[in-house]
């Protein structure tokens, strides 16, 4: 997995926004607005992590079960998917 380089992550006060660059900016309806851990996870892609590496971030910085970081980390991972943000490796 990894993140479209046309998507970048900013911080706008206490707003964590994915913003889309390039032509993303055509095929994105609008922002992404992430809480502190959407955008922890999404740094955490942007080292090009696999599942079980992110999941194991994830619980270490949370320090939340197995279970729970793997749920949270899926059902984020398919939002970020449904946007084109992130990529599935060929």
């Amino acid at each position: 997995m990894r993140v479209n380089q046309n998507f970048v992550l900013r911080k706008i006060r206490d707003a964590y926004i994915i913003v889309p660059l390039g032509e993303a900016i055509k095929k994105a309806n609008g922002i992404m607005v992430l809480n502190e851990t959407g955008a922890y996870i999404f740094e955490v892609l942007q080292e090009e992590k696999g599942f079980e590496e992110l999941v194991s971030c994830i619980m270490r910085e949370y320090e939340v079960p197995l279970e729970i970081a793997k749920s949270d980390a899926s059902d984020f991972l398919e939002e970020l998917k449904t946007f084109g943000i992130l990529m599935e490796e060929e």
